[in-house]
C-alpha cells in the first residue's frame, strides 16, 4: 500500500476515533467498551496496524480518549 493511501486511511480513523469518543462520552467513559468499539476500524483498516503510522495513530488515540491507556493497552488494539 502506498504512504499517500495510508495517510487517507489514517484521516478516515481519526474521524471514526473521534465517533466512537462522542460515543464513549454518552456512555459515561467507559474505557471497558473502547476494544469493543476500536475493533470495527481496526477490521477496517488493517494495513495501519503494520505500518509506520501506528506511532502517530497510538498518540492520537490517547489525546482523544477520556481516560488513561497504557503503551501495552494501545498496543494490544491492534493485534
Amino acid at each position: 500500500m502506498a504512504f499517500a493511501d495510508l495517510l487517507g486511511d489514517l484521516a478516515d480513523v481519526q474521524d471514526e476515533i473521534k465517533a466512537i469518543c462522542r460515543i464513549l462520552e454518552k456512555k459515561d467513559d467507559s474505557k471497558e467498551d473502547f476494544p469493543a468499539l476500536f475493533e470495527v476500524v481496526k477490521l477496517k483498516y488493517p494495513k495501519l496496524a503494520g505500518s509506520e503510522l501506528l506511532g502517530d495513530m497510538n498518540d492520537f488515540i490517547r489525546e482523544q480518549v477520556p481516560f488513561y491507556l497504557s503503551e501495552q493497552e494501545l498496543d494490544s488494539l491492534w493485534v
